[in-house]
């Protein structure tokens, strides 16, 4: 949970629509599978973070306190970082 959610504060941090931050970031695992598991999680919680209607996770509670915005702008945030993985990773 915690690396999901430091990841996603950087990766979240910039509000600039097209930003690319995701591929500076550097997390390291011991295992190639803790690394798959790692990507599963961030893009599993993007996809809830950008398709919450109503329902707050854990996470978006956490995130929006934490980086001070409210729930429209992270789930705005959590699209374009999504798109963003998904098409330039």
């Amino acid at each position: 949970f915690t690396l999901v959610k430091e990841y996603l504060m950087i990766a979240l941090s910039d509000s600039a629509q097209n930003s690319r931050k995701f591929k500076k970031i550097l997390a390291i695992t011991f295992t190639n599978k803790a690394a798959g598991e790692l990507k599963e999680r961030v893009i599993k919680a993007l996809v809830e973070l950008s398709n919450s209607q109503g329902k707050r996770s854990t996470l978006a509670r956490v995130l929006e306190d934490e980086m001070k915005l409210d729930s429209v702008e992270l789930q705005r945030r959590s699209k374009n970082l999504l798109h963003e993985i998904l098409h330039h990773y």
